[in-house]
């Protein structure tokens, strides 16, 4: 419950009253399924949530609606989605799904469900990965026993094929390292093996530093695989010159907008400022 509008003690009343007394003493109460308890010192303390509200990359997502919308598909019989963190703390949302018949390909259902769950919520509310399960764990009270759910092992939809070259091991390593995960081959997709916007920002710098070249965003969001990256950087050191142009215009067009980004941000400093000097 959000306390709001607090009455004034009245003249004479004791110093500390009862707890019963300060919450009489509210004028209005908020429920905002947020889950904390009062201490002795007065603080309150933070516990968690009461629904299951998680928020992930700025957004907050309620994870109930895209069970609802899981539900809706006619593979789906029991589905229960969680946020996760890899090993490197990374949020990301996990589905558990009991299908209603027999799937041969869980991965190609995964896309499915993927592709279907995409028609009606934002690109951020769709799970990263998609568990198989054979039975939801049921508490003793009947409820979901979210706890005992296992933790997804990431693996992509293509088949496996290890690095050999230099480059192709230098850039497989730094996914390792930002994605937390421990096999990558040469034709994984870097979102899914759960990679994101965010992701996509620090591998553009940690390859800079790798491969000593100025890589603009765009690209690293329209090769999402090393063999795909890789066969781009070869045709525009070696291609035509229009390649080479091409990419220069895509370094240019990068470098504009990081400036832009970065004077935004200083004139909200600035703003800041002058309204903490005014108060």
């Amino acid at each position: 419950w959000l306390i709001a509008d607090r009455r004034e003690k009245k003249d004479g009343s004791p110093e500390k009253l009862p707890m019963s007394y300060e919450l009489s003493a509210m004028s209005c109460l908020y429920k905002t399924g947020d889950l904390a308890r009062w201490l002795p010192d007065g603080n309150i303390e933070f516990l968690g949530r009461m629904d299951f509200q998680v928020k992930i990359r700025g957004y907050r997502i309620e994870l109930g609606e895209i069970e609802n919308c899981l539900l809706k598909h006619p593979q789906v019989k029991e589905a229960v989605v969680l946020s996760r963190a890899n090993e490197i703390g990374t949020k990301f949302l996990c589905a558990y799904v009991i299908f209603a018949g027999t799937v041969d390909n869980p991965v190609e259902m995964a896309l499915e469900f993927k592709n279907y769950l995409s028609q009606s919520l934002p690109n951020y509310m769709i799970p990263v990965h998609f568990v198989q399960m054979e039975k939801i764990p049921i508490t003793v009270n009947g409820k979901i026993d979210r706890k005992a759910l296992p933790q997804p092992v990431f693996q992509s939809t293509a088949d496996y094929i290890m690095p050999k070259t230099l480059r192709e091991k230098r850039v497989a390593v730094t996914w390792k390292e930002i994605l937390g995960v421990e096999n990558v081959g040469v034709n994984d997709n870097f979102f899914e093996l759960g990679g994101n916007s965010l992701n996509i920002i620090q591998l553009g710098a940690r390859l800079k530093e790798t491969l000593q070249i100025d890589i603009p965003t765009v690209i690293l969001f329209r090769f999402p695989t090393i063999r795909t990256f890789l066969g781009y950087l070869l045709e525009q050191e070696t291609g035509a010159p229009e390649d080479k142009r091409t990419l220069e215009r895509e370094k240019e067009r990068e470098r504009g907008r990081l400036k832009s980004v970065d004077r935004g941000k200083r004139m909200m400093k600035r703003a800041i400022g002058r309204r903490e000097r005014r108060n």
